[in-house]
């Protein structure tokens, strides 16, 4: 896949630390980490059948681990 796009974010220097950490714990550039969230992002529905809003709402709700990791397993 060609990335042509870049993407230009302002972090505190805190934010920033967090991140590199984390890629950093998880071998990983930064690039890697921030495009492995964007893919867990609702889609916008083809055929309508479940609102794109309806989708965000519940996406709010995962629980995250501290790390900001999804659990594969709710109990």
């Amino acid at each position: 896949m060609t990335r042509e796009k870049w993407l230009r974010v302002r972090l505190s220097d805190e934010e920033y630390e967090r991140l590199k950490d984390y890629a950093e714990s998880t071998d990983r550039q930064i690039s890697e980490v921030i495009r492995d969230y964007i893919k867990r992002l609702p889609r916008k529905p083809e055929d309508g059948s479940r609102s794109f809003k309806a989708a965000q709402a519940a996406a709010a709700y995962l629980p995250t681990f501290e790390n900001g990791g999804i659990p594969l397993v709710f109990r």
